[in-house]
């Protein structure tokens, strides 16, 4: 049986070498071409289309703005009012209050304070206007006491005493005004101290800080909370950044807002975005840089920690393009077969950039308006004759 199959394919090959044999001799026109010998081709015409050099990768979505919502005062969590999923708007939605009975305590101790170190203040003064006045008794005296002095009139014990008296009255008003002073700072302290319960007491209700939904909670209610522990953690849904990471060899390629990158999942590309953030260095261990662009999200394919696919366009140009399937490889060069009326004339091209099924023709000397074979190239070689069909060009 094997005898008889390796008998079977020496004929074969006997015959085929025969065939291309005839085929490989050159026809001198169009009506010399032998027509039983043809091989059918499909044909298409030359187009200038835009052509791009990717690179793609995969990358993440991540919110632009998120905040770790802590208490500003410590206490016991007594309600938290939002959950995972929820919707916040900054400035008005509560999110969660620590125990305020303390708190409300504490202002009203502070405005009993106030109100204690104005009255004491009140008090200070009106002494002091009660000293005054005998300040001004006192330096009446004096004044007129010298006068009757100058003219002899008193003894001397009598002005001095009168002056001793003057001298006292000036200290003991100097004694109210630090009173008064001293009453007034306590005020200022009182008023401090009921600014601070106040505000203590207006802190322990937390406000969302920017709009976006709930992505955590990380506590209970009756739990303590504390300044710089997170309870609630708020995303930005709708400000995101697509990151990804690209090969270190690509890093002088890419400009800042110049560079292109498609985004999209699960096989459809949503838009192109620009290149908003090229990481500083490279990493050393991984030989890898980030890059970033910014995205609108839609919360609903488009949300925080979706993994996507990134195109990134390196090069994009117009240039004259061929279906890849017409590239012919023969002794290591790349060659297209063109139609000359009904016979193949193989030119050999220099290829570029591929693109969408199609290859950029960088070099050679293909016409711009030649009809080449896009479909049985591989049947050919120089000369060959070729019988066009319909197909899908």
């Amino acid at each position: 049986m094997a005898v008889i199959l390796a008998i079977a394919v020496a004929g074969f090959g006997s015959a085929y070498r025969y065939y291309l044999a005839a085929d490989d001799k050159p026809a001198n026109s169009e009506s010399e071409a032998p027509k039983s010998h043809a091989v059918s081709v499909v044909l298409a015409n030359i187009e200038t289309r835009k052509f791009s050099e990717t690179v793609q990768i995969q990358g993440s979505l991540k919110a632009k703005n998120y905040a770790l919502v802590s208490p500003r005062v410590g206490g016991v969590l007594e309600k938290i009012y939002v959950r995972e999923g929820d919707d916040v708007v900054a400035g008005k939605t509560p999110l969660f209050q620590t125990d305020n009975i303390v708190l409300e305590k504490i202002v009203e101790i502070a405005r009993q304070n106030l109100t204690v170190a104005l009255s004491s203040v009140l008090e200070k003064e009106a002494n002091m206007r009660v000293t005054e006045t005998d300040l001004k008794k006192a330096e009446s005296d004096y004044k007129r006491y010298q006068k009757l002095i100058e003219q002899k009139t008193v003894s001397e014990d009598a002005f001095e005493s009168i002056q001793a008296n003057f001298e006292k009255q000036k200290a003991a008003f100097k004694h109210r005004q630090t009173e008064v002073n001293l009453e007034l700072e306590k005020k200022k302290k009182a008023e401090s101290d009921l600014a601070i319960a106040e505000k203590n007491l207006k802190d322990s209700l937390v406000l969302a800080p920017i709009n976006g939904k709930v992505s955590r909670r990380m506590a209970e209610p009756g739990e303590m909370g504390a300044p710089g522990v997170p309870v609630i953690r708020i995303d930005d849904t709708m400000e995101l950044e697509a990151s990804g990471f690209l090969p270190g060899k690509y890093y002088e390629r890419i400009n800042l807002n110049a560079i292109k990158v498609q985004i999209g999942a699960d096989g459809q590309w949503w838009d192109v975005y620009p290149v908003i953030y090229k990481s500083p260095t490279i990493d050393p261990t991984l030989r890898t840089f980030e890059i970033k662009c910014s995205v609108k999200g839609d919360n609903r394919r488009i949300v925080p920690g979706a993994l996507v696919e990134m195109r990134v366009f390196l090069n994009e140009k117009e240039a004259m393009g061929v279906p890849i399937r017409a590239i012919q490889q023969r002794n290591s060069t790349s060659n297209v077969f063109i139609a000359e009326g009904n016979i193949a004339k193989m030119i050999k091209v220099e290829t570029g950039l591929e693109t969408d099924g199609w290859v950029e023709i960088a070099g050679g000397d293909l016409p711009a308006d030649a009809r080449i074979v896009v479909q049985g190239g591989f049947l050919l070689n120089e000369g060959k004759a070729i019988l066009p069909q319909k197909g899908e060009e």
